[in-house]
């Protein structure tokens, strides 16, 4: 990731899109804003950025953990669960999720029988599963990326696998093939969290026309808004640096009149008039902080196929990460 921004900087880019990883956004993020660049994440989480001093120049699409982990902690208790084991990378943003579930869990009289913070490079994640299997939990939330593969097989051979234990994903491991080789009907019932509107069939559609091999479209529609919001910044600037953006990408997005599209917004602003970009995310609403103060947070269940689709959804104001 620093040799990317160290390259990206030296070709004079007014913004950069990315990190998707929260843990590599924190490695760069100073490079960057130091530089006098703005940095959209569509997909970093962590509840770390709220207060992080980044001079203005951060914001992200995707809403922080404080509100996929209260989403997720009363899904897990709105299905009758009181007990639950929860697995989690030791990353900034496995350890802060982790910590937001377990706070709406219990807020909604659960109890964390097991909690465990687990080296994604492990060899092995045996002791970590026996030991979640131990507390005896009537449900799992795990926390991960692609190691999730891993852990759910060992859960799967420790007994303690989706079809034996409720297990709920995130974000970061709900895929459509991530866990395609386990055996069928494996993960059918397996719910799991992602921020966002769905990516509708024709979105979809056209990310298939410059890519035919996507199977998986998270943070697809706020890797886009990511993209628009910091070209409306810059028109309702007249200006393209990263500071001109920086200053307007919480006006475009929030407070002025709706448009939905950048045609739509753009000719608003010729117009002369405040604009609220609506995306294919949601209604975004960056605040101070550059966090979206609105979000919709998919909910998504497996098949007997072991892909998910979506099967509910809930759209509020997100928890100001900010105060804490």
């Amino acid at each position: 990731a620093s040799q990317t921004v160290d390259r990206q900087l030296s070709q004079g880019v007014d913004a950069i899109i990315g990190a998707a990883s929260s843990a590599v956004s924190l490695t760069v993020i100073d490079k960057i804003t130091s530089a006098g660049v703005q940095q959209v994440s569509p997909a970093n989480t962590s509840p770390e950025f709220s207060t992080y001093p980044d001079k203005g120049l951060y914001a992200r699409t995707a809403p922080p953990d404080t509100f996929q982990g209260q989403v997720l902690g009363d899904l897990v208790a709105g299905d009758g669960n009181t007990t639950a084991a929860i697995l989690a990378l030791d990353d900034a943003y496995g350890t802060g999720l982790a910590d937001n579930v377990e706070k709406a869990f219990t807020a909604a009289g659960g109890t964390v029988s097991s909690k465990q913070i687990y080296d994604p490079k492990a060899a092995s994640y045996e002791a970590e599963v026996s030991e979640a299997k131990a507390s005896n939990p009537e449900a799992v939330v795990l926390i991960g990326f692609d190691e999730s593969s891993k852990i759910v097989q060992e859960m799967i051979k420790q007994g303690i696998g989706p079809d034996k234990v409720p297990l709920y994903l995130v974000d970061g491991n709900l895929s459509n093939t991530l866990y395609k080789d386990l055996p069928k009907g494996s993960m059918e019932g397996t719910q799991g969290t992602l921020p966002g509107a769905e990516a509708s069939a024709d979105f979809q559609a056209e990310l298939k026309a410059i890519n035919p091999d996507l199977k998986d479209f998270s943070y697809a529609p706020e890797a886009y808004d990511a993209t628009i919001i910091i070209a409306l910044a810059a028109q309702a600037a007249g200006n393209d640096s990263g500071l001109a953006i920086g200053d307007n990408i919480k006006q475009v997005s929030a407070e002025g009149e709706k448009c939905t599209s950048y045609q739509q917004c753009l000719d608003l602003l010729k117009e002369g008039k405040d604009i609220d970009y609506d995306g294919k995310s949601g209604p975004i609403d960056l605040n101070d902080v550059g966090d979206p103060s609105k979000a919709i947070m998919g909910v998504y269940t497996y098949g007997a196929d072991n892909t998910y689709t979506r099967t509910g959804s809930e759209e509020g104001d997100v928890p100001d990460a900010s105060q804490g």
